[in-house]
């Protein structure tokens, strides 16, 4: 993760580092078909987690379904911002039946976003691994901290 803060040559070099607070989260939110468990106890205690305010940055993991991620959209804090369920997902991911597509990624963010990008990886992995199925890629978002 890279942290930069708009450079203005009058200001003291100090002042070109924004401090910020990143909480990283797997949500492990797999269907409950598909082996998760405790899912919505998971999701309840995560979302109100966040909605403490206590990190400038959330970035979660395996946040799959549409249910679950309008869940923690529900509970961030007022001022905070998250990513739409398809701003980090490839073409073709529904996250309603299942995650197949997805790729499970968000941001919460106490700052707006400023660009959302998000780049599939071609290689799923072997047909018989679950793997295969998820839209996996890399989300890009950039922020602009005050």
């Amino acid at each position: 993760i890279h942290f930069y803060k708009r450079m203005d040559a009058s200001e003291p070099p100090s002042q070109h580092v924004a401090e910020l607070s990143v909480m990283s989260l797997n949500a492990w939110g797999m269907p409950k078909t598909l082996g998760s468990k405790d899912k919505l106890i998971r999701m309840d205690a995560i979302g109100q987690h966040i909605q403490k305010g206590e990190h400038d940055v959330y970035l979660l993991q395996e946040l799959w379904m549409r249910p679950d991620h309008a869940k923690i959209k529900s509970c961030i804090p007022p001022g905070y911002h998250m990513t739409e369920y398809v701003d980090l997902a490839a073409r073709g991911c529904d996250g309603k039946v299942g995650p197949y597509g997805c790729s499970g990624l968000a941001v919460v963010s106490k700052f707006k976003f400023v660009d959302i990008k998000f780049h599939s990886y071609s290689d799923r992995g072997p047909f018989r691994d679950g793997e295969y199925f998820a839209g996996k890629g890399v989300g890009h978002v950039r922020i602009e901290p005050d």
